[in-house]
């Protein structure tokens, strides 16, 4: 399905990479069984496969062998619309200073139904926006120019969340991404975060804000990153998620003149069988065990 979206596309000048990041399925004969369809379709058709190093090194080993202009992402389980390449490609042609051009995405589950749709109106994000995650976007759903991801030094090694490292280091000097509401990719969710997957989140962007210490938002960013954390334990460890909001304060008292620690700090001190009625703790919290 992911690479029939590619093929799908209704952009004409496309190359395809594709990395079998040391998968234990039957990917790399799903592949080869559509390698004669790519290599007719696409301008440039490469696939490989080697044992596993993570995401971020095989996003820049297919940094290596790009040569396009534009450089997307697209993990094996996502799919992208038709339109996706055109529609971006367009923008940058209309706006040629953006480093990255989104779009809103479809949230699906393991059998392709639609769970939630993203849109969101038109706007440029700058470096203070993404610190502060006032971006929501879906890495299926990005276009980012390639000379400046190289320029960028491509992605860290092991960086667990390496999408926002990327946007920020790309907007730190001044550029702007800019967001497009149509629905242009489909993200798989496959059940529920379990915890460990939430406290490798947590690690994962600490992680990445340790890469702008220098900014005069981390103070603030870490803080909110310890408030998101919390939010998740709220209704699973009372004790850990007050841990996390005393954390939030640590990195800066000034998080207490923020509404989102509020509504964290109210999610602590709310039952869950309480909160399970409430619309507004459902649509904030993860109320699932």
């Amino acid at each position: 399905e992911c690479i029939q979206s590619v093929i799908d596309q209704d952009y004409p000048n496309i190359e395809l990479i594709v990395i079998d990041d040391g998968s234990i399925d039957q990917s790399m004969s799903v592949i080869e069984g559509l390698r004669n369809e790519c290599e007719e379709r696409f301008v440039k058709f490469e696939a490989w496969t080697r044992s596993n190093r993570g995401a971020t090194e095989t996003y820049n080993e297919a940094l290596r062998h790009a040569s396009g202009r534009y450089f997307a992402q697209l993990d094996s389980d996502d799919l992208i619309m038709p339109e996706k390449i055109s529609e971006l490609v367009r923008v940058f042609h209309e706006e040629p200073s953006l480093v990255g051009v989104v779009s809103g995405w479809s949230d699906i589950d393991d059998c392709g139904n639609t769970l939630a749709e993203n849109s969101y109106a038109p706007r440029y994000y700058n470096f203070e926006d993404i610190i502060l995650h006032r971006q929501r976007f879906a890495t299926a759903g990005q276009l980012l120019l390639t000379d400046a991801v190289r320029e960028a030094g491509g992605y860290p090694e092991n960086c667990w969340i390496g999408d926002w490292y990327m946007w920020l280091v790309l907007t730190k000097p001044g550029k702007l991404i800019k967001s497009i509401p149509n629905n242009l990719a489909k993200y798989r969710h496959h059940g529920y975060n379990s915890l460990k997957n939430r406290e490798k989140m947590f690690e994962g962007r600490k992680q990445v804000l340790s890469y702008f210490k220098d900014s005069p938002h981390y103070s603030i960013a870490m803080a909110q990153v310890y408030v998101w954390v919390s939010r998740d334990f709220c209704f699973i460890s009372r004790l850990k998620a007050v841990g996390y909001l005393l954390g939030a304060v640590r990195c800066t008292p000034g998080v207490m003149t923020h509404r989102f620690f509020y509504v964290a700090a109210v999610g602590v001190l709310t039952p869950k069988w309480l909160a399970v009625r409430i619309p507004f703790f459902r649509s904030r919290f993860r109320l699932a065990v």
